[in-house]
Parts: structure tokens; C-alpha cells; sequence
């Protein structure tokens, strides 16, 4: 075993010279790069919906028979839920940061202490934004479809606590009696929650940057 000093470094970032004589680019990650606006969110959120689902793949790709156990998913449900739990907050916020008419810091910081991590609360902030965006593009996705995904995801684990803890943040336990959760179906409706988000996105999106003058897109957003 090797033992760890106190003068070991954790976290060591790569000069550019380190970075481009790096023998697999994924020895090394590049992030933080992004700032704090709409883009930023969506990095986010695009690397926890990506996490779950990978964590989801090995664990069911694993091979495993008597001699060789496989991974089981009882020992990383919580990260799983957790990420696709945070996953859908972040999707939330990236898109009422992208299409509010939110000019400044300070009207981001507003929303975000409005918002908290209640997700029934970003989606009520949301969802009039959409819909008023909708309203102009034709778009088929069911909206309250969406809002259901975000209600159930709201039930299950309120303010971001329940995956990450064994207690409430009063202490109280969040534990019931055993449930068995069904991950395929879990990633399969994730997976088609996040391709009717990016729908949404695209058909608010691709209407204004494919045609339109410079101020004909201006009033799009802004209204």
C-alpha cells in the first residue's frame, strides 16, 4: 500500500506544455473554462446526465458469472439517482437562463435564490417562458408531459437530499421500506426526457438562427 504525505498534491493542473505532450488526452480533463451563464448550465447538466448513463451501461455491460461477480447496482443507485436527479435541475435553469429576458448578473443571482434546488419552483418559473416561446414555432412536444417528468422527480427527492443522505437536513431519516427500482426504465425515460428537452431547445432555437434578420431574432428573445 502506498501510503499518502502531507505534502502530496491532489489536484494537479497541467501546464500547456504537460497537456500537449500527454500520452491519451483523457489523462487529463479540461473544465471551468465555461463562466456562469446558460452555456455553463447546460455543460452541467449535459455531464451528470452523461455520468448516470454510463454508470448505468458498465454496470449492465459488466460480464460476471460465480467466479467473477459483477458489479451490482445496489452499491451505486444513490450517485445514479442523484445525477439524474441534478440533471434535470440543471436542464431547468440552463433554459430559463437562456430564454428569460435576464440581462445581468444580478437578475441571475434572483432567480437562482428564487429557485433554489426545488424543482416544482424552476419549473413553474419556467414553463410561461416556453410556452410563450412555443407559441411562435412549430413545435409538437408535449409540455405537460415534461412538467410530469419534473412533478415525479419532485416527489421522489424534493430539495436534492434524499441521494445524498440518510437523513433529512432536520435529521429526520429518509428512509421507507425497501423499494426495487426499475433502472432500466429509468434510464430508458431519462434518455427520452432529455432528447424532448433538447427537441424544445432546438425548436425555439432553430427558428430564429436559420432565418430571420438580425433584429427579427432580437425581438424573438426578447418577447
Amino acid at each position: 500500500m502506498k501510503t499518502i504525505q502531507k505534502t502530496d498534491e491532489i489536484f494537479h493542473y497541467l501546464s500547456v506544455e504537460e497537456a500537449r505532450s500527454a500520452k491519451d488526452y483523457n489523462d487529463f480533463a479540461y473544465f471551468r473554462w465555461d463562466g456562469a451563464n446558460w452555456l455553463a448550465f447546460y455543460f452541467y447538466a449535459d455531464n451528470y446526465d452523461n455520468a448516470a448513463f454510463q454508470l448505468l451501461e458498465d454496470t449492465k455491460n459488466k460480464y460476471c458469472d460465480r467466479y467473477q461477480p459483477c458489479q451490482n447496482i445496489d452499491s451505486i443507485i444513490y450517485p445514479i439517482c442523484f445525477m439524474y436527479r441534478h440533471f434535470v435541475e440543471l436542464t431547468l435553469k440552463w433554459l430559463h437562463l437562456k430564454c428569460a429576458t435576464i440581462i445581468d448578473e444580478e437578475g441571475r443571482n434572483d432567480y437562482l435564490n428564487r429557485a433554489n434546488h426545488n424543482l416544482n419552483r424552476c419549473w413553474h418559473e419556467l414553463k410561461p417562458i416556453l410556452e410563450k416561446k412555443l407559441l411562435k414555432v412549430d413545435c409538437n412536444c408535449d409540455i405537460e408531459a415534461i412538467e410530469h417528468y419534473v412533478n415525479e422527480w419532485h416527489q421522489f427527492d424534493e430539495e436534492s437530499f434524499k441521494m445524498r443522505y440518510p437523513c433529512s437536513k432536520n435529521k429526520e431519516s429518509v428512509s421507507v421500506e425497501g423499494l426495487k427500482l426499475d433502472v432500466v426504465t429509468l434510464k430508458e425515460k431519462m434518455t427520452s426526457f432529455r432528447d424532448s428537452i433538447n427537441y424544445v431547445d432546438g425548436c425555439i432555437d432553430n427558428i430564429m438562427c436559420d432565418s430571420g434578420p438580425h433584429n427579427e431574432k432580437s425581438k424573438f428573445w426578447k418577447s
